[in-house]
């Protein structure tokens, strides 16, 4: 669940009223969504560290509540890249598999990304 952007920030186009609170945001205000703690959140994915590519398939994707994960943003501003860095991410697999043998690697390694910033990086060799 690592993305690249620690968040999205977009500008109230029309007052606010968060629901089941008396917060409004008003227009005009600057917004920040906090990726990390929306795709890291126990409530919306159970076990969020725990490396399972299968909460994203077919029977268990109606599990996940729109709009909890959002690695390329949402909504008119969304990334115009996603479709292309999706099809560079399938042709990187195929490439990969149809010319290497892949093993399963059993040594378990905590959440690598480094400190807190705009950008996320790796905090080290992860392999």
């Amino acid at each position: 669940m690592f993305r690249v952007a620690s968040i999205l920030d977009r500008i109230a186009s029309r007052d606010y009223q968060i629901r089941d609170t008396n917060v409004v945001i008003e227009k005009g205000t600057d917004v920040y969504v906090c990726l990390n703690g929306l795709h890291y959140d126990p409530d919306y994915h159970p076990e969020p560290t725990l490396f399972d590519p299968e909460r994203f398939n077919e029977t268990r994707k109606n599990d996940t509540k729109s709009g909890s994960y959002i690695p390329f943003g949402t909504g008119s501003r969304i990334c115009l890249g996603m479709r292309v860095a999706m099809l560079q991410i399938m042709v990187g697999l195929i490439t990969i598999l149809s010319e290497y043998k892949i093993s399963w690697n059993t040594n378990k390694f905590k959440n690598a990304v480094s400190k807190p910033s705009v950008f996320n990086a790796p905090a080290s060799d992860f392999y």
